[in-house]
């Protein structure tokens, strides 16, 4: 698999699942409750790794710049 098409679907999954929590709380807001029986830590865990996938393609591309850099010197 191509490095690159992976990372963008890490991004990709790490939007969705933040689009998730974003919409779980839109439907309290419509619902008056929560969708699940979870609660708010079913929004609480969307967001967790939505931010922690988010995090690793951001940090997949610190990595690889100063790779490049080393590789220049």
């Amino acid at each position: 698999m191509d490095p690159k098409s992976s990372k963008r679907q890490v991004l990709f999954l790490g939007f969705l699942s933040i689009a998730v929590a974003g919409l779980t709380v839109a439907l309290t807001d419509i619902m008056g409750k929560w969708p699940t029986e979870f609660g708010p830590w079913g929004a609480a865990f969307f967001l967790v790794i939505g931010v922690v996938l988010v995090g690793q393609y951001a940090g997949a591309y610190t990595t690889e710049d100063e790779t490049a850099v080393s590789d220049a010197d």
